[in-house]
């Protein structure tokens, strides 16, 4: 790994723990800029962004109290901690798919984003069900994971997705990466 790739995902690990303080309490899960983030370490360094959601979930995990509600290895007993998981997930994919691409044109960046919401959605939806069963002993329905888990925050990550596509394309465009 180059050293600017290293100091490039230095840079948005600690953008993804500021996206974290940036939040709307809503219902259950918290409404943060981290997804902004994700999506843009992703349209801007590839597949290897993923590595910045991973320093971050570790930095939170030995008890830096980066995550919306703190820090600690305690933290994986929290319902919104598979959106921290699926943050990895939702970045490789996406920057693997931008990779991929031969023109970077707004939808194809813009369907490689919503690509990655669907990763952090489902890993997120997914440990959300399971703890809040599981650990809290709650029960719950699909309608309650829907509700709490997608609806009350999906609104917010698609016009962050639009936003980091629009970021995206300004910052490659100005800095002649990958056009």
């Amino acid at each position: 790994m180059k050293s600017k790739d290293m100091i490039m995902c230095s840079f948005f690990t600690v953008l993804i723990v500021v996206g974290a303080f940036v939040r709307l309490p809503i219902l259950v899960i918290p409404f943060t800029l981290q997804t902004l983030f994700v999506l843009l370490s992703a349209m801007l360094l590839g597949k290897k962004a993923a590595i910045s959601s991973f320093v971050y979930m570790l930095l939170g995990l030995v008890g830096l109290p980066i995550f919306s509600e703190g820090g600690g290895i305690w933290y994986i007993a929290k319902p919104t901690f598979g959106y921290i998981i699926g943050f990895i997930l939702g970045s490789f994919v996406t920057g693997l798919i931008v990779e991929k691409m031969k023109k970077k044109s707004f939808s194809k960046l813009f369907v490689a984003g919503i690509i990655g919401l669907v990763c952090i959605y489902v890993v997120g939806m997914a440990y959300f069900a399971g703890v809040t069963k599981i650990v809290l002993g709650n029960e719950i329905d699909i309608i309650y994971i829907l509700k709490y888990g997608l609806l009350a925050t999906l609104p917010g990550d698609l016009v962050l997705c639009v936003l980091a596509v629009v970021i995206g394309k300004k910052v490659r465009n100005r800095f002649g990466i990958f056009k």
